[in-house]
């Protein structure tokens, strides 16, 4: 009864605030969307213990029957989503490929593996394994669990010193030029880490079905209850409701020879270490958020400094980019359209008259003097 009323409550609840997040419309939008993820992943994971719970406790055929290790398979997906919501929420303009999407995805394999031979298995047999009368269940579950927590924990650990390092300033993000409070972050972060260590030992010490699932569901519980109190004393129920910071009036902008040096190190860092001028949504909003530069500032210091306006800035640093790729062997077979998207250019005919007004050629033209030489 308690193991049925706490995950009633628990998916309820992650339910409701998965809804919030994806239907309220917020300068964090796609952060919190993946947010509202996380917490319907953890309303379905929930569940299914539920289900298995039941199962495994009445030993009812009809009911094991039904069962698949998805549980492994889902859990495997918390950690990412959460690193990759704390990207969003620090930089929403920032863009995640696939092949980053690839790489988190990876431990999910084996757990895949582990679902597409259960279902190849005999009716009977896979009964039994979930029972754990069969061998092979209790070492393959134990090896995804261990999976599970190599996975987890560095994941957790990350995001929490992540937002410890906001915090020693104060509990205010300051994102796309608001601010959110992620109070309610930290200690829930803080209370998924101590769930996690506590799980571990019990589960080396005991592992069987019914003690996982009791331990995950107290573990779920606690930390949904812990953010929904957060979530209605603190941030409201959308986890974030980020407040615009006053924009700075431009006027005449004055800077100090420090600043003008401590903003040059800033802004070289960027354009030549992260190569921020790469995403073809490359505007000065971004890169003032990623220098942590006031706008103005930004745009005064380019023009005095370089003696261009942004969008040119940001095309000679793409056209520096395409020369090397042209000089480079590697990028022989590439067309000159693919090299220009991959240097950011978002149009040919930019890409172009950016090239010639920076070399003198097109870089067609450019290229076949290469082949010449």
């Amino acid at each position: 009864m308690f193991i049925t009323g706490t995950s009633i409550f628990s998916e309820i609840l992650l339910i409701v605030l998965a809804l919030l997040l994806w239907v309220k419309e917020s300068p964090v939008k796609k952060a919190n969307r993946v947010l509202g993820w996380i917490f319907f992943l953890l309303a379905v994971l929930n569940l299914w213990m539920l289900f298995l719970y039941h199962a495994y406790d009445r030993q009812i055929d009809s009911l094991l029957s039904w069962y698949l290790p998805l549980d492994q398979v889902l859990v495997m997906f918390i950690g990412p989503l959460l690193y990759l919501y704390l990207l969003l929420l620090y930089d929403h303009s920032r863009t995640i490929t696939a092949k980053q999407i690839f790489i988190h995805a990876l431990p999910t394999l084996p757990a895949l593996v582990y679902v597409g031979y259960f279902i190849t298995l005999p009716l009977p047999e896979r009964i039994a394994m979930v029972l754990d009368a069969y061998s092979p269940k209790q070492w393959m579950d134990s090896l995804l669990d261990y999976l599970f927590y190599l996975q987890l924990m560095p994941y957790l650990l990350i995001c929490f010193l992540k937002v410890c390092k906001q915090r020693k300033s104060n509990y205010l993000l300051r994102t796309n030029g608001y601010q959110a409070d992620i109070r309610w972050l930290y200690y829930a972060l803080g209370l998924a880490l101590a769930g996690l260590l506590s799980h571990l030992p019990l589960f080396i010490v005991k592992n069987s079905n019914e003690t996982e699932i009791i331990l995950g569901t107290v573990v779920i519980a606690l930390l949904v209850g812990s953010v929904f109190l957060q979530s209605v004393f603190s941030t409201g129920l959308s986890m974030q409701n980020p407040v615009e910071i006053p924009k700075e009036p431009v006027r005449g902008v004055q800077l100090e020879e420090h600043q003008i040096n401590d903003y040059l190190q800033r802004l070289d860092e960027v354009m030549n270490i992260s190569k921020i001028y790469l995403n073809t949504n490359c505007t000065l909003k971004a890169v003032a958020i990623q220098t942590d530069i006031p706008q103005h500032h930004l745009s005064h210091l380019i023009n005095k400094q370089f003696q261009k306006n942004f969008p040119d800035f940001i095309n000679e640093h793409r056209c520096r980019h395409v020369y090397r790729l042209l000089e480079c062997e590697e990028a022989g077979k590439m067309t000159i359209e693919a090299i220009g998207l991959e240097s950011g250019f978002r149009s040919k005919s930019i890409f172009y008259s950016a090239f010639k007004k920076s070399y003198g050629k097109t870089p067609s033209e450019y290229r076949a003097n290469l082949k010449k030489g």
